[in-house]
């Protein structure tokens, strides 16, 4: 067997959302390609397909879709995302600034995780909630409708001026105040969570297909009709006689009071404490082993414990790092195990939230062998980095050269104890070097390129 396949688990950097492997597919027709780093400005014509593939990092200022379309399955962080006309895809980890939609010919289909971290203005267009989105300002739904299937957190006011739906199973976490204005419709069967107050002007109903519940923790007023046609619960944490502290709407017969809510808010719904978007061994030596791992988001995170083992059964702790608390913007740690064990050694995180609750990620292995002696030179380089391997070698010897962002910008395999590898092609920079042999483990260091 390919010992890359074999060192899988060490050499690709995790993306914890692995289910949209599946629907990775549905991005083609792709005329524009991002295969690595990328900081470019795109504007999409009605022709052009973006695709930032599972290994793509785009970082530039500004993506602008007028008739076209981007499908991100990697990592993308525009400072600026204007919908005019066209679709955005998106199957990884998609971050921005500033995003706004314009028509009511542009769509967001989110499969993975979304988070717009200062404004969002929603004038027109639709957006289907698949999975994580989230919102660090207000969001004003202005569109023509915003359907949520998954989990949408927003930290401080949402508006609803269009159609707002969610769906069984879903929950929408508000900060601060909901308001559905008298042009808003909201469905909701599955949890909507709001910190302070809420107000209804309009028509607040459920989907036909179970109880929506709306647990709300300030003031609640009905001047609208609550529930007429379907199946929803009204919880005020301070139980005002009737459901609401102020009533001049009309309100359903079926409508419940703390009822079907305690079971959808409280029990069947869970909020995500760790958005983990990469989990990764980013260099061995013998001077140690570098574990990195990248947070989405964090919700009431208290701290990470890094746990190590020699059987990937039995885990013991190694150290506490302190978490983020909330945060809805990407955060990066690291940590160095400057004692590894001798061998394979096996590494996952548990996250523990400020309540006592906790998961874990994924285990990463790697394997350090204090026998093998390796020379890598010259370092820094210009065109060509020799390898000189002084153990007999037997079976292939890979050779890989990743950037600082964990991307493979290079790779050879060679059946050599000598062995000459070009980076020519390569920008000035420092890189990894990442040399793979099948009898001694991973050997990698660091190297500039001048």
């Amino acid at each position: 067997m390919d010992i890359r396949t074999n060192l899988a688990s060490v050499l690709i950097i995790l993306i914890m959302h692995c289910c949209y492997l599946n629907v990775f597919s549905q991005c083609t027709s792709c005329t524009i390609i991002i295969n690595g780093y990328d900081d470019s400005d795109y504007n999409l014509g009605p022709t052009q397909t973006l695709c930032i593939t599972q290994t793509g990092f785009y970082r530039g200022d500004k993506i602008e879709l007028n008739g076209g379309e981007l499908c991100n399955m990697g990592f993308c962080k525009p400072k600026t995302v204007i919908l005019n006309d066209g679709i955005l895809n998106n199957y990884g980890d998609f971050l921005t600034a500033n995003m706004s939609m314009t028509s009511s010919t542009v769509t967001l289909n989110n499969f993975g995780a979304y988070a717009v971290t200062s404004n969002f203005v929603m004038d027109a267009g639709k957006v289907n909630n698949d999975s994580m989105f989230s919102v660090t300002n207000a969001l004003n739904i202005k569109g023509d409708e915003f359907n949520n299937s998954g989990e949408l957190i927003i930290a401080s006011d949402l508006e609803c001026h269009a159609l707002l739906t969610n769906d069984v199973g879903a929950f929408i976490e508000v900060g601060n105040n909901m308001v559905n204005s008298l042009n808003g419709t909201t469905r909701n069967s599955g949890c909507i969570e709001i910190s302070e107050d809420f107000t209804n002007y309009s028509i607040i109903d459920d989907l036909g297909v179970g109880c929506g519940s709306f647990k709300v923790g300030g003031l609640t007023t009905n001047v609208g009709t609550f529930g007429q046609g379907g199946f929803v619960d009204i919880c005020d944490e301070g139980l005002p006689l009737g459901g609401f502290d102020v009533m001049t709407g009309v309100l359903g017969v079926n409508v419940t009071i703390c009822l079907c809510g305690i079971g959808t808010c409280l029990n069947t719904i869970g909020t995500f404490p760790i958005e983990l978007s990469k989990f990764y061994i980013k260099n061995i030596t013998r001077q140690g082993i570098d574990l990195n791992w990248v947070t989405q988001t964090e919700l009431n995170n208290d701290y990470f414990t890094i746990q190590r083992s020699i059987d990937a059964i039995s885990f013991n702790d190694l150290v506490n790092i302190k978490g983020a608390g909330t945060n809805y913007d990407i955060s990066e740690y690291s940590w160095k195990d400057e004692d590894p064990l001798k061998g394979t050694s096996y590494y996952r995180l548990k996250f523990t939230d400020k309540d006592g609750n906790y998961s874990f990620s994924e285990i990463l292995s790697a394997y350090l062998d204090y026998h093998s002696s390796i020379l890598v030179y010259p370092n820094p380089v210009s065109n060509d980095v020799y390898v000189s391997i002084e153990n007999n070698i037997s079976e292939p010897v890979v050779v890989q050269l990743y950037n600082e962002l964990g991307i493979l910008m290079k790779e050879s395999e060679e059946s050599s104890n000598n062995i000459k590898f070009n980076i020519n092609d390569v920008s000035p920079g420092m890189y990894i070097l990442r040399v793979i042999m099948p009898e001694n483990g991973i050997f990698s260091e660091n190297i500039i390129k001048e």
